[in-house]
Formats: structure tokens, C-alpha cells, sequence
């Protein structure tokens, strides 16, 4: 995938984790390049998404603007709209109003697919989720859960290689609460999605 696909699709992505149930939550975007020389972006872009609904029927809802690390003048301006209903491991979607600019369409449907993970590892129980097969329109995925002194950790594995991870509260409680989320491309760039106050997204 062409990198600039990959951090668009990345960007989409964090704006699908950041939703709790019925409430709203903003990111500050950065990126790492991880190649022969190692170079770090920092605060490139905001996001902001809303979740509702119930673990058998939800909607994310969102959007983005962020501008390339590496490209002057390029933003990727994204927005997110999808419903789905769930039954047991089967994922479906009800709907789908989702866009982005001219050349983000590639990393906009490579999201899609990853979306519906998002409201499942905040709210599902932990014990639930961990070594769980999910099957959606779009493939099929495994979630694995770890854990850390600050952490839980859910990732998501699409062919038996990393998709998306999202580091959580610890909180007894559900919905967690979504502290970062990492995604990591082939060409090894690490892209970070950090949560911050509630702020609309720029």
C-alpha cells in the first residue's frame, strides 16, 4: 500500500477508536518513519468521533483533518458515518456515509473494515474478546487481549498479521477508556494517535 494511503487509512482508523457510547473523543495525530533513518511528526492533525448505540446495534460517526508529514500542502480531510448489527461473531453493515478528499478513497475503504473493532473492544467483556473470530462484509479478524501495569491492550489481526491496536484504561468498567492507538504499515512507519481534551477537531 502507498504510504500516503497507509497514513490516511491510519488517520480514519484512529478517528474510529477515539468513540465511547454516546459521547465524543479528540486525538492529536503524530507519526514515526522507522526506515534507515528514524524521523518523528508530531501533532500533524486532529480527529473527533462520536459512538452510540448497543453492542448489537452501533454507529460511528466522525472526522479528521491532517495534514501529510512529508508533503507540504497535502491534507487528508476525512469523515466517517457507518451502522452495523452484530450476532455472535458476524458483523453487519446497515449503512455507510462515509468519504474523504480525491486520492483518499483506497485508504478510506481499507478503514471501513476495521471500524466496527473499535466499539467492540471498548465494551465487550475482556474474557469475551480474547482469541474471538469475528467475521464482517470485509474479512475475517481475531482480536488478542494483553496486559501491562498501565494498560489493556486489544489487537486486531487481519491474516494473521497486526491491523490496528488500541491501548485502553484498566477500568473494571465498560466503555473503556481509549488512551492511544498505534498502527503499525509494512514500509514500517508507525502511526500514533494520541487522545486529548475534547476539542473540535481543526
Amino acid at each position: 500500500m502507498h504510504p500516503k494511503t497507509v497514513l490516511c487509512a491510519g488517520v480514519a482508523l484512529a478517528l474510529a477508536a477515539g468513540a465511547a457510547l454516546a459521547d465524543t473523543q479528540s486525538f492529536q495525530v503524530n507519526a514515526q518513519y522507522r526506515g534507515m533513518v528514524k524521523k518523528a511528526f508530531t501533532d500533524i492533525g486532529t480527529g473527533e468521533l462520536n459512538d452510540s448505540g448497543s453492542n448489537q446495534s452501533f454507529r460511528l460517526s466522525g472526522r479528521a483533518d491532517v495534514d501529510h508529514p512529508r508533503q507540504e500542502g497535502k491534507t487528508y480531510r476525512l469523515a466517517l458515518d457507518m451502522a452495523f448489527r452484530m450476532h455472535a461473531g458476524t458483523i453487519e453493515e446497515v449503512a455507510n456515509r462515509s468519504h474523504c478528499n480525491p486520492g483518499s478513497e483506497e485508504a478510506l475503504n481499507y478503514t471501513e473494515k476495521l471500524v466496527p473493532f473499535v466499539h467492540l473492544v471498548k465494551n465487550l467483556p475482556l474474557e469475551e474478546l480474547n482469541g474471538a473470530t469475528f467475521t464482517t462484509p470485509r474479512g475475517t479478524f481475531q482480536v488478542g487481549i494483553g496486559h501491562t501495569e498501565r494498560n489493556t491492550e486489544a489487537t486486531i489481526y487481519e491474516n494473521g498479521r497486526m491491523a490496528g491496536k488500541f491501548f485502553l484504561s484498566n477500568a473494571e468498567t465498560t466503555p473503556r477508556q481509549l488512551e492511544k492507538f498505534r498502527i503499525t504499515t509494512k514500509g514500517g512507519t508507525v502511526l500514533s494517535f494520541v487522545a486529548t481534551p475534547n476539542v473540535a477537531a481543526r
